[in-house]
């Protein structure tokens, strides 16, 4: 593996290259994810625990699709996943709006597997908070990572030029009581 690998975190380098025309209804950036399993061999009973370690971006990131073991120091074993993408797409505009004015943005990692489990391969990442929301509900795993800076870049550019905020409506009010059968009744006195 070639180029940097960029941590999820604030700190990292800026971003790669991508433009984006109005005509894209999808964009795709190549991207690696690395998952740290950690089993804390002091405790009786002992289940993995799993988190996103870093997330990798950009030209030179591995294609294979096989986790690959580049860590292991007896507590932590980290397996890089290459020949994923993260895919933006047009209507996915507000998840990723709402996700950038938050505190913290964040990368979702949505897995096949469960937080127990010795093994869990990622199945695609999102930047959608809507969507990764949508995953938990249903019981999948999903594994959030602080966006990497460069990563934030690339999304925000995306977002300015995909992205309108739909105006606010106003409701026209109805005249609900000129229809209903209650307040045309007389009223009784007692």
């Amino acid at each position: 593996m070639s180029g940097p690998i960029h941590r999820a975190g604030p700190d990292s380098a800026p971003a790669p290259a991508f433009t984006f025309t109005e005509s894209d209804r999808e964009v795709r950036i190549p991207v690696a994810v690395v998952l740290q399993r950690t089993i804390e061999r002091a405790k009786r009973w002992v289940l993995p625990q799993w988190r996103v370690f870093a997330v990798v971006a950009g030209e030179h990131i591995p294609r294979h699709r096989q986790a690959v073991l580049i860590h292991d120091d007896g507590i932590h074993r980290r397996y890089l996943h290459g020949g994923m993408m993260l895919r933006l797409y047009k209507d996915g505009g507000e998840g990723y709006w709402y996700n950038l004015l938050s505190e913290r943005p964040y990368l979702f990692v949505v897995c096949d597997g469960e937080h127990g489990d010795s093994e869990v391969l990622p199945a695609f990442i999102t930047a959608n908070r809507d969507e990764a929301n949508g995953y938990m509900e249903v019981d999948r795993l999903v594994l959030p990572a602080p966006m990497p800076a460069n990563m934030c870049d690339i999304l925000e550019r995306y977002v300015i030029s995909h992205y309108r905020p739909a105006g606010k409506k106003k409701r026209a009010r109805q005249e609900w009581a000129q229809e209903s059968v209650y307040a045309k009744r007389p009223r009784q006195t007692r």
